[in-house]
């Protein structure tokens, strides 16, 4: 899966080939977490290109993931020239230090011990999670003899 980034134009194609089980072996596009587009081979080694219209996307977040979880003969995929319609680099977004990561990366460390954290632009205007939380408590035995 790629790292996240935002959706900011109409296309992205790609060259698939391999496998076609759409369920084993593909490639989709992640929207704010979701899976949005999927693309399989034709079960063959040459590759065709293949461009998703994502216009309807824009402003929101995007992860390409590329699944190969097969194990017949056809259960491969070969993925090839990634497009985007839109400028990828030279964008910055700032982490939480204030530095321009370039979309992501590995943050400083105070210390040189402990592990690795990184850090990755995920958010778009149009993400995001809902929690609703319901306590329930058993009642409270009254006793009204004390008065």
């Amino acid at each position: 899966t790629s790292d996240p980034f935002i959706i900011l134009g109409n296309k992205i194609s790609f060259l698939i080939g391999g496998g076609c089980n759409a369920l084993t072996v593909y490639v989709e596009l992640l929207v704010d977490g979701f899976p949005s587009l999927r693309e399989t081979g034709k079960c063959s080694e040459r590759m065709h290109k293949v461009s998703w219209d994502v216009e309807i996307f824009k402003n929101r977040a995007g992860q390409i993931r590329i699944v190969d979880h097969g194990s017949k003969k056809w259960d491969h995929i070969n993925v090839d020239e990634i497009q985007f319609s839109w400028g990828m680099r030279g964008t910055c977004h700032d982490n939480n230090f204030g530095q321009c990561t370039g979309g992501g990366g590995k943050m400083p460390k105070e210390r040189n011990y402990g592990k690795d954290h990184y850090t990755g632009r995920e958010e778009s205007p149009k993400a995001g999670s809902a929690y609703f939380f319901r306590r329930t408590c058993s009642p409270l035995p009254i006793d009204d003899t004390s008065q």
